[in-house]
C-alpha cells in the first residue's frame, strides 16, 4: 500500500476534522482499527490536536458510539446491564462459565472493571455465588436458605440422595448449621412430605403404608402381576425397600430379581421379557394376533437388541426416559449401531406425542411404509416416566394401528 506523506506541521484541527468528513462523505469506516492501519498520518495527528481518536471524530459532528456494532463493549452502564439481564437468566456467571458464552464480552468487563468478581459486585450481585471455591466464613444460615430456594426455583430434586451426590458442601454445611436437611427444608417452608423419598422414612408414612399395602394387596401385585418391589413401591410413592419390610412382616418370600438372564418374566405366548409393562405390551400384541418377536438384534454384529420388533418396526419400550443415564446409554446404543451401518438412515416415531402418532396412523399399507421410508430402520418409541405404567387403553392407543398391517385376525377378514 503506497503511504501518501504530508509536509511538516500540515495536519491542524481544522484539516483533521475536514479529513474526517471527507472520508464519511466516501462512506469509509472511521472506527479506530481501520484509521490506525489505512490512514497512519492523520490517526496519529488526533492523537497530538484531540488526545485519542474519538475525540476528533467527535469534534467533526459525528456520534462516536453510532460507528460501533457493539456499543456497550466500551460502555460501563451497558455492560452492567448486559450482566444484571443474565443473572436474572441464571446464567452462569463464574469466570469460566463467561468466558465460554461470549470471549470478547468477558474481555471487557475485565477491562473495565478489573474483574468478573469487581464487576458483579458493583450490579449488586453476590459474586460468590458463582465462584467454586468459597473463602472462609462464607456459609452462613441465611445463604444456605437462599441456595436452597434456588434449588426449588431450578425444580433441582430435593432429596437427600441427591443433594449429597451433586451439592456434597451444601450438605455437608446443613448438618453443621442447622443439624440435618430435613430442617432446612422446614426452615426454606418446604413440606417434608412433598418429597417422596423424605416422607418414606417418617412413621406417618409407615403407618399409611401398613394400612393400605395388605397381605392380599401384595399378594396380587406380587405373586399374581408378578410386579418387582421396586414397582409395587413406585406405586405407593416410595422405594423397595419398605415394601420388603412388609413382604417380610406378612412372610411373603422374596423372588430373584428378573433382570438377569434367569428370571424374566414369561408372556402369555411363552416369549420372556424383563419387565412387568413389556410383558404387558406382549401379551397385548399376542391378544390382537400381532406376530411380534422380542429382544431382537436391530443390525447384524452388534450386540444391541430392540424390545420388540412387529414386522419393519423395532419398538423400544423406555422405561425410565426421565433419568439422564438411562437416556445416555440408551443414545450411545444407537450412535454405535447408526456408525455400524452407515448406509441406512434410522427414523423414529416417539408413539407417546400425539403429532407423531397422528402419523404413524396414516400409514394404512406395507406398501405405504415402503413408499414413505424405503430401506430405513424404523423405531417406534414409548417414552415412560419411572412412575408410570401404562394401561391396556394405552397401549391400544400406541399401537392399534399395527392391528390391520399384521394382526392374523385383520388376514382372515
Amino acid at each position: 500500500m503506497r503511504i501518501k506523506k504530508y509536509p511538516t506541521n500540515y495536519w491542524t484541527k481544522e484539516n483533521v476534522i475536514n479529513y474526517i468528513i471527507e472520508l464519511q462523505n466516501k462512506r469509509e469506516s472511521l472506527r479506530s482499527w481501520n484509521i490506525r492501519n489505512n490512514h497512519t498520518s492523520v490517526y496519529h495527528a488526533s492523537y497530538k490536536l484531540f488526545d485519542n481518536w474519538q475525540k476528533a471524530v467527535e469534534s467533526a459532528g459525528i456520534d462516536y458510539k453510532s460507528l460501533l456494532k457493539n456499543p456497550w463493549r466500551h460502555n460501563k452502564e451497558g455492560i452492567k446491564k448486559r450482566l444484571i439481564e443474565l443473572n436474572e437468566k441464571k446464567t452462569d456467571l463464574s469466570d469460566s462459565g463467561l468466558r465460554k458464552l461470549d470471549k470478547k464480552f468477558y474481555s471487557a468487563v475485565t477491562k473495565r472493571f478489573g474483574s468478573i468478581g469487581n464487576a458483579l459486585s458493583v450490579c449488586g450481585i453476590d459474586p460468590h455465588i458463582y465462584y467454586k471455591q468459597k473463602p472462609t466464613g462464607y456459609w452462613t444460615k441465611e445463604r444456605v436458605l437462599t441456595e436452597t430456594r434456588r434449588l426449588i426455583e431450578k425444580n433441582e430434586d430435593l432429596a437427600p440422595q441427591n443433594i449429597r451426590e451433586k451439592y456434597s458442601k451444601l450438605w455437608n454445611i446443613s448438618h453443621k448449621k442447622f443439624g440435618g436437611w430435613i430442617n432446612v427444608l422446614r426452615d426454606a417452608e418446604v413440606n417434608p412430605k412433598t418429597i417422596s423419598r423424605l416422607f418414606a422414612n417418617t412413621k406417618e408414612f409407615k403407618r399409611f403404608l401398613d394400612k393400605e399395602l395388605s397381605k392380599e394387596k401384595i399378594d396380587e401385585l406380587y405373586n399374581k402381576q408378578e410386579l418387582t418391589e421396586m414397582e409395587i413401591g413406585v406405586i405407593y410413592g416410595c422405594g423397595y425397600k419398605p415394601v420388603q419390610r412388609l413382604m417380610r412382616k406378612y412372610g411373603v418370600n422374596s423372588r430373584k430379581s428378573i433382570y438377569g438372564i434367569k428370571g424374566k418374566l414369561v408372556c402369555k405366548d411363552g416369549h420372556k421379557v424383563r419387565s412387568s409393562h413389556e410383558r404387558k405390551i406382549d401379551d397385548w400384541f399376542y391378544s390382537k394376533g400381532i406376530s411380534h418377536q422380542v429382544e431382537v438384534p436391530i443390525i447384524k454384529n452388534r450386540k444391541y437388541t430392540a424390545d420388540f420388533k412387529v414386522g419393519r418396526f423395532f419398538i423400544e419400550i423406555l422405561g425410565l426416559y426421565h433419568d439422564k443415564k438411562y437416556n445416555y446409554h440408551y443414545s450411545v446404543k444407537y450412535n454405535d449401531v447408526a456408525n455400524a451401518q452407515p448406509t441406512k438412515s434410522f427414523r423414529y416415531i416417539v408413539l407417546s406425542n400425539e403429532n407423531e402418532l397422528k402419523n404413524a396412523y396414516s400409514l394404512t399399507s406395507k406398501e405405504e411404509i415402503a413408499k414413505r421410508f424405503g430401506n430405513d430402520i424404523i423405531i417406534l418409541e414409548v417414552r415412560l416416566s419411572h412412575n408410570q405404567y401404562p394401561s391396556i387403553k394405552e397401549i391400544g392407543k400406541w399401537f392399534g394401528f399395527l392391528i390391520r398391517l399384521y394382526s392374523i385376525q385383520s388376514k382372515l377378514t
